[in-house]
């Protein structure tokens, strides 16, 4: 228990540390500073050094839910209530924080700099998210709230799982050739492939998932001839 709440807290002071660092910076921030920028990753919009605060506050605080959405979700999920949290959802909690996190400081330092930082930044961070998540889909059991939530998925332990282990393999893939892609692309071209990648990262494990229930209805022993 005194681990628990030991991460938790270093979890918010983690979340914390961008906002912290712009009040550190205060004084040499300019009044107005770029908060949104266009495909190039070139200044079109423009806040406040305050507004720039609130933003990040927000992505703080977005960190901060996340996280302990993860850690207590399984207490009002029907598939999971009755039994222990499993360590898997501690780990996405813990990810999707620092992810934010990340994406808060380039946020932070594309504004302050105008756009001069790494313009395949925000890519990069997307595509390792996708690594992060293909990494940990296998290891997430059925739940209601977190995953491939399908009809199919939620009905079958055997489709979950079988559908978690391809999306597994194919975030992880995927995640990994756009973090490579968005080095060696100009940040244009990345952008383009996000209306590609997408929908094949999703796309794949529904369709392979109603196959499997099509197989399943035609074989309700097929699950017992798999090794698991």
């Amino acid at each position: 228990m005194k681990n628990k709440w030991l991460q938790q807290i270093l979890i918010i002071l983690v979340s914390m540390l961008p906002a912290a660092y712009i009040l550190v910076i205060w004084l040499s921030i300019p009044d107005i500073v770029p908060t949104h920028f266009n495909s190039a990753m070139e200044p079109n919009g423009y806040s406040s050094k305050s507004g720039l605060l609130a933003i990040s506050s927000v992505l703080a605080a977005v960190s901060v839910l996340l996280y302990f959405l993860m850690e207590y979700i399984h207490k009002i999920d029907p598939k999971r209530a009755l039994q222990d949290k499993a360590p898997i959802f501690n780990v996405l909690g813990t990810g999707l924080a620092l992810f934010f996190t990340a994406i808060n400081f380039v946020a932070i330092l594309m504004s302050i700099n105008k756009g001069s930082v790494p313009k395949h930044s925000l890519d990069g961070l997307i595509g390792l998210l996708f690594v992060f998540l293909g990494v940990a889909m296998p290891k997430i059991k059925p739940n209601y709230f977190v995953g491939v939530r399908l009809p199919w998925t939620l009905s079958s332990d055997y489709n979950w799982r079988k559908t978690h282990e391809l999306t597994g393999k194919l975030w992880l893939a995927g995640g990994i050739l756009f973090t490579v892609l968005s080095l060696l692309l100009p940040v244009t071209a990345t952008h383009f492939l996000v209306p590609v990648f997408i929908p094949i990262l999703a796309g794949v494990p529904i369709v392979y998932s109603f196959i499997l229930f099509k197989k399943e209805q035609a074989n309700p022993d097929i699950a017992k001839q798999e090794p698991v």
